[in-house]
């Protein structure tokens, strides 16, 4: 059955527009209005969690599987750590339940392609919308570029049927603008997404195709342009610059030291698993800004395990995917996931919702995606 009605679907996906448009609600409509989106949302993805676990084995999914099972371990450290980081909680249970009922249920996919897209540029006007209100309060003006990083995988797959000359302008213009946000680690994962995205579309149809490196090419000529205007018109752009070249990585030397050796004096029950979802916060006075540590800190080495086997089942199915398409922007966000992973935070960022229910999307096998167009 080619086309099918999903109501729930569809609910879903507008609740997640909405929670994607947070610092435009708390700004226009205060806290109040943010905390019931937040709200509508959490019983939103917990039923959406039941339902999936009660289905037959065959409609589930590993990598889905997996990311229950990180949330359950998120789930014990909170609670038996007697955790306060409601928030953190509540986003990285959006992050990780998100995809369930994506991956698992049958439901029309010409609408959640605009869905899809809608969300997309929602996180890119949140980028915009974040730098205004930095600017307003008089602070450095940079950062967000992971709330545009999360949108090329996204624009790239539902504009997969177009010219090449229309990708190449959608990777263009959302690179260029994660360079303007002077983050470092996402502006190294969309080069590394873009470079694996194209690669992967050149070496799987078995010949190689010159326009697709003559785009590449033409990508990196505007992007070392756009970074010598960057540099030579935009101060707070050269001096994160100069940081980066003396070596200034934002503390996180520091953190990292701290939680590492804090990790290695730890008894063998904390060792394996972890001193609660706070444990970062207690040992550091800080998030790990790095997932590897933040998880092996607070679910410890079992809660690490879990992790990486997420990882490990979504690379596995990437590998398999005979889609060409599919494959290129499968390994984009396993990319995008390693670099976030090891030097900033992932699961526990909410554009990271973008990915999985991108992710989800393309590894549910029960729609046609063939009825997008």
């Amino acid at each position: 059955m080619p086309y099918q009605s999903n109501n729930f679907i569809y609910s879903l996906f507008v609740v997640l527009i909405s929670y994607m448009s947070y610092e435009f609600l708390w700004t226009r409509f205060g806290l109040g209005v943010t905390s019931a989106v937040q709200y509508v949302l959490l019983v939103f993805v917990l039923l959406a969690c039941f339902l999936y676990l009660i289905k037959s084995s065959i409609l589930k999914n590993s990598w889905t599987n997996w990311l229950i099972l990180i949330w359950i371990s998120q789930v014990l450290a909170f609670y038996i750590g007697g955790s306060s980081a409601t928030t953190q909680f509540k986003e990285s249970t959006f992050v990780l339940l998100t995809a369930t009922p994506i991956v698992s249920m049958r439901y029309n996919p010409k609408p959640i392609k605009y869905l899809f897209v809608i969300m997309a540029l929602v996180s890119i006007a949140m980028y915009f919308v974040t730098n205004s209100m930095m600017k307003l309060e008089d602070e450095n003006s940079y950062g967000g570029g992971y709330m545009i990083l999360v949108a090329l995988p996204v624009l790239l797959y539902f504009f997969r049927e177009k010219t090449l000359h229309t990708q190449v302008t959608i990777t263009i213009m959302l690179f260029l603008l994660v360079l303007s946000s002077m983050k470092r680690g996402d502006i190294i994962a969309c080069i590394l997404a873009i470079l694996v995205y194209y690669y992967i579309k050149i070496k799987t149809t078995g010949k190689i195709d010159f326009r697709i490196i003559l785009a590449i090419l033409f990508t990196a000529l505007i992007g070392f342009f756009a970074f010598n205007y960057f540099l030579a018109t935009n101060e707070l752009f050269a001096w994160r610059f100069e940081q980066t070249v003396e070596g200034n990585s934002s503390g996180r030397d520091d953190i990292y030291s701290s939680l590492w050796n804090y990790f290695l004096e730890a008894p063998i029950d904390v060792k394996l698993l972890g001193g609660g979802f706070d444990a970062t916060l207690k040992i550091a006075g800080t998030r790990a800004h790095s997932d590897i540590l933040e998880v092996l800190s607070c679910e410890g080495i079992v809660g690490l395990a879990i992790y990486v086997g997420a990882f490990v089942s979504l690379f596995k199915q990437m590998i398999k995917r005979r889609d060409v398409t599919e494959k290129a922007i499968l390994a984009s966000v396993l990319v995008i996931w390693s670099v976030k992973m090891s030097l900033s935070m992932f699961i526990f960022s909410q554009p990271t919702i973008v990915l999985f229910a991108l992710t989800a999307y393309i590894l549910n096998n029960r729609i046609n995606k063939h009825y997008e167009y």
